[in-house]
């Protein structure tokens, strides 16, 4: 389960989860001296210009080449989303050149800057070669229509390479993008900034030990709805890369205790509790992190909770119960 707030669905309406787009193809022509038939790679710059104006640019380095008669085929891939694929025909100058956008699997912060250059290739005029010596070629190329990354899958990328920047952890792009991971990278890029986060909770599930059962009980007793309050070491997992959060005080409003069931064997109590009526507040506010502490000294966890209503100053306040427990989410 994850344990994080659930945010508003204004907050995820910018986000895409369509991770395809089309490959393109566009057809060059090519100064006679653009190849070189002794270089072991060849380079290749694409320029998104705006008029004169240089809006974006990508370098492709082409590593693999076969020559088939008068036709010399190049393929680059340097592990980044974008790939390049180019068909050279030595008689006729003429070069086809195809592009290919595939995020997945690749680096979150190179597929976020892969993105930000088919945006900007998007609203050029057109494109241009930058030459082996650096400069740029004076023919420009056209832009196929089809030519577009959308701006929800741009954010999507932006966000999951801030928080593999905030969080000091290489994240891979996952296969499946949904509201589910963009709500939580949200909310993971706010409490690594600091911040506090305000949302969300349905249901979920406290593991406590043994000795929590009387306290439990008592509870139940003297009301239906519970305020909790625990503190705990937070991560984040997306895909393979896990993301330390930092230690966060969560607190989730009127919970109803649904069921306490004892393991004795484990020597724990677990405890499902729910929101009435499916939801009820959240806040998630961080205590402390370092960027440099990605994987923490385990702490003693700390969950208080008091009846709704009860006193949460003073007197009530110092009775509160603290309690082992191993982690609260919601599905």
């Amino acid at each position: 389960m994850s344990s994080l707030p659930v945010l508003e669905d204004a907050d995820l309406a910018q986000y895409s989860d369509a991770l395809d787009l089309h490959a393109v193809e566009a057809p060059l022509t090519i100064p006679a001296d653009f190849f070189d038939a002794e270089a072991a790679d060849i380079i290749l710059s694409l320029v998104a210009m705006d008029n004169a104006e240089i809006l974006s640019e990508r370098k492709f380095v082409f590593t693999v080449r076969l020559v088939i008669d008068s036709s010399e085929h190049l393929w680059s891939d340097d592990g980044g989303a974008l790939k390049s694929t180019v068909i050279f025909d030595a008689q006729t100058r003429q070069m086809n050149l195809r592009l290919e956008f595939d995020p997945a699997g690749k680096d979150a912060a190179t597929a976020a800057s892969d993105a930000a250059f088919l945006q900007a290739v998007s609203v050029a005029t057109d494109l241009a070669l930058r030459m082996p010596n650096g400069d740029l070629s004076s023919d420009r190329i056209s832009i196929p229509e089809q030519f577009v990354v959308e701006d929800g899958l741009l954010v999507f990328l932006q966000l999951l390479a801030e928080v593999s920047m905030l969080g000091g952890v290489a994240i891979k792009v996952p296969r499946q993008l949904d509201r589910n991971l963009a709500n939580d990278l949200i909310v993971a890029r706010s409490l690594l900034r600091g911040e506090e986060v305000r949302g969300k909770w349905h249901n979920g599930e406290f593991s406590l030990g043994l000795s929590a059962l009387p306290a439990i009980e008592q509870r139940q007793r003297e009301a239906e709805q519970h305020e909790f309050m625990l503190v705990a070491p937070l991560w984040l997992e997306v895909g393979e890369s896990r993301v330390y959060l930092g230690e966060i005080a969560q607190h989730i409003s009127r919970a109803v205790i649904e069921n306490v069931r004892v393991d004795e064997q484990a020597g724990k109590v677990i405890l499902n509790v729910s929101a009435p009526g499916g939801s009820a507040d959240s806040t998630f506010r961080p205590i402390g992190r370092t960027l440099s502490e990605t994987q923490p000294r385990a702490r003693r966890r700390r969950l208080t909770f008091a009846a709704v209503g009860a006193s949460t100053s003073g007197r009530g306040a110092a009775e509160a119960d603290d309690m082992l427990t191993e982690g609260f989410g919601r599905d």
